[in-house]
C-alpha cells in the first residue's frame, strides 16, 4: 500500500472543519483498550482544544437534561498536558455555518438567551441541568464536580471487569470496599480509584443492569439460531437446602457455531414430580419466548423426568404423540456411567444401602455403620479405615508422620508432596466417583496404611474385622483397573468441550 502524500501548503490555509465533522473525522478509528484522555476525539477551534463532555468521567454525575442538549454539543477545554479545564456548550446550528458560538455550561441560561434571540428557539420547560441552576448568583454554593483525567470508556470496561470478578470468584458485594483493596487501587492509580463506583449499591445496579442487557441479547441469539433449541435440566440442592433447577440450552448460531447458554437456575418449589417439574421448566421456556423452537430435553434416568417431558411437551403441543416424546427425550450420557458404576460397586440396592448408611450416621450409631459398610467388603473395609483416620485429629496426625517416616526409610521424598497428599480420601457415601478417588489414593498409600494399621494404639482401637489383608488389597487393585475406564469417561464428558479437546460426540466414543 502507498503511503499518503504529504498535504500541500495551500491545504493550511484552508479554514478548519467545523466542530461536528473533526469529531467525526476523529471518531472513525478505535479507541485503544486502555484508553487516556490523549487517545479521545478531539476539536481544535482559535487554538483551544476540546473534547466532547460525554467521553469523559464525572464521578456522581447524572447526566445533563436541560433542552439546550438538542440544539447544542457540551464540550470540555483541555490544556496541553491533556487535563480537563472548563465545560462549554456550542450552539449546533452556529457550528454548521462554521461560526461555532460557545458559552459556559457552569450555567444554562446564556445559552438559553442565545438560541431564543439567535434562532428563535424557545422550550415551554427551561429546566436545567439537576446540578445546575439558570442563575449562577442565585443557588446555593456547592462543591463542582471534577472532570476526570480517566475517560468514560476506561472507567465502564473497568466497572464491567470488576463485575466479573465478583461474579467469577463468588465474593461478597463489599469486596470493593475493603480497606486493603482501596489503597491498592489508588496506589496504582490515584485518578482511577476515585472514578470508580464500587460501592455495593452501585455493584447490585450495575449486575441487575447487565442482566437485562445480556439477557436481551441472548434473546436475540435464541430467536436468530440457525436449529432448534436444544434443552437440558437438572435438580441441584443448595448448602441452604433448597431445590433449584438448572436449564441450559444449545444450539448452532447464525454463523453454524455451537452454543451453549445457562437459561435459569430457578428454585424448584414443592415436591418433585413430574408435575411440578414440567412447570418451571414451562415457565423458563416461555420466559424466553422458544416455545415453537424447542427440540430435544436432556435430563437424566430419574422416573419422575419421564412424566416431566410428557407433560412439557404435551403443554406446548396438544398433538404430539408419546412416540414423539421418547423420541425428543435424551438420556444424560453421564449418569448412565454413574448407574452402571454404583450398581458394579454396591449392587442393585445401592439407594437404600445409601439411606441406611445416613440413618446410622444421623443417630451416631457408629457400631452399626461400620458392620454396615464391611458387608460389601474390601470396599467397605477400606471406607471404615479412612472414616477411622479422619475422624480424629490425633489419628490424622499420627498417619501423617508414620507417611513421613516411612519417605525417610526409603531415602526419597517428593519435594512438592503437600499436606492433602499424605492423607487419606473418603468418599462420598454411595458416589462411585469419590469411592473410585478413595481407592486410587489408598492403593498409592498402601506402605503408609500398612504401616498405620499394625501401629499398637490402632490395633487397640480399629475393630479386627476391618483390617485389611493382602487378598482385600489384590481386590482393591482389580477394582480401581475396572473403575479407571468410567471415571476417565465421564470426566471427557464434563465441562464444555471444543473440537480436538473431547468436543465432539465420537471424540468421547472412541
Amino acid at each position: 500500500m502507498l503511503p499518503s502524500p504529504p498535504p500541500s501548503a495551500f491545504s493550511f490555509l484552508r479554514p478548519p472543519r467545523n466542530l461536528a465533522s473533526q469529531f467525526e473525522l476523529m471518531t472513525q478509528s478505535a479507541l485503544p483498550d486502555y484508553p487516556t484522555v490523549a487517545d479521545l476525539p478531539r476539536a481544535v477551534w482559535r487554538n483551544k482544544r476540546y473534547v466532547l463532555e460525554e467521553s469523559l468521567s464525572r464521578k456522581g454525575l447524572k447526566g445533563r437534561k436541560s433542552w439546550i442538549k438538542r440544539h447544542g454539543i457540551f464540550l470540555v477545554e483541555i490544556d496541553t498536558n491533556d487535563s480537563p479545564l472548563s465545560p462549554y456548550w456550542a450552539c449546533r446550528l452556529c457550528n454548521a455555518k462554521g461560526q461555532p458560538e460557545f458559552f459556559a455550561a457552569a450555567a444554562t441560561s446564556s445559552a438559553a438567551d442565545h438560541l431564543r434571540k439567535s434562532h428563535r428557539i424557545f422550550e415551554s420547560s427551561q429546566a436545567a441541568d439537576p446540578d445546575l441552576s439558570t442563575d449562577e448568583s442565585e443557588r446555593p454554593k456547592r462543591r463542582r464536580l471534577q472532570y476526570s483525567t480517566v475517560p468514560r470508556a476506561r472507567v465502564k470496561t473497568i466497572r464491567e471487569l470488576s463485575l466479573g470478578l465478583l461474579i467469577n470468584t463468588n465474593v461478597p458485594f463489599s469486596f470493593f470496599s475493603d480497606t486493603f483493596f482501596q489503597q491498592l487501587a489508588w496506589q496504582l492509580d490515584p485518578h482511577l480509584s476515585d472514578q470508580i463506583p464500587w460501592s455495593r449499591q452501585s455493584m447490585g445496579r450495575l449486575l441487575d443492569d447487565t442482566y437485562k442487557s445480556k439477557k436481551d441479547e441472548i434473546k436475540q441469539e435464541l430467536s436468530d439460531a440457525l436449529t432448534k433449541i436444544h434443552l437440558g435440566f437438572d435438580l441441584w440442592t443448595s448448602p441452604n437446602r433448597h431445590a433449584v433447577m438448572a436449564v441450559t440450552a444449545h444450539f448452532l448460531d447464525r454463523q453454524g457455531k455451537h452454543q451453549s447458554r445457562l437459561l435459569a437456575l430457578r428454585r424448584q418449589l414443592g415436591c418433585h414430580s413430574g408435575e411440578s417439574l414440567a412447570v418451571t421448566l414451562g415457565q423458563v421456556v416461555r420466559e424466553w419466548k422458544i416455545e415453537d423452537r424447542v427440540g430435544t430435553v436432556i435430563s437424566d434416568n430419574a422416573s419422575s423426568n419421564d412424566s416431566c417431558l410428557v407433560n412439557f411437551y404435551g403443554d406446548l403441543d396438544a398433538k404430539m404423540s408419546l412416540a414423539d416424546v421418547r423420541a425428543r427425550r435424551m438420556r444424560c450420557y453421564g449418569h448412565i456411567l454413574n448407574l452402571v458404576a454404583r450398581a458394579f460397586l454396591y449392587g442393585e440396592d445401592f439407594e437404600s444401602f445409601e439411606a441406611e448408611s445416613q440413618v446410622f450416621d444421623l443417630l451416631g450409631r457408629r457400631e452399626d455403620d461400620l458392620r454396615h459398610w464391611r458387608k460389601k467388603g474390601p470396599v467397605g473395609k477400606l471406607h471404615n479405615v479412612v472414616k477411622f483416620i479422619r475422624s480424629s485429629p490425633q489419628r490424622c496426625e499420627l498417619f501423617k508422620r508414620i507417611s513421613r517416616e516411612n519417605d525417610e526409610a526409603q531415602e526419597y521424598l517428593l519435594a512438592s508432596e503437600s499436606t492433602a497428599e499424605l492423607e487419606v480420601v473418603m468418599n462420598n457415601d454411595t458416589r462411585w466417583n469419590s469411592t473410585y478417588l478413595m481407592i486410587s489414593r489408598a492403593l498409592v498409600k498402601q506402605g503408609d496404611i500398612r504401616a498405620f494399621l499394625v501401629h499398637p494404639e490402632v490395633e487397640k482401637w480399629l475393630p479386627e474385622a476391618d483390617m485389611l489383608k493382602g487378598d482385600d488389597w489384590r481386590l482393591l487393585a482389580e477394582i480401581k483397573l475396572i473403575l479407571e475406564p468410567f471415571y476417565l469417561q465421564t470426566m471427557r464428558t464434563q465441562g464444555w468441550g471444543s473440537e480436538g479437546g473431547n468436543g465432539r460426540l465420537w471424540e468421547v466414543m472412541a
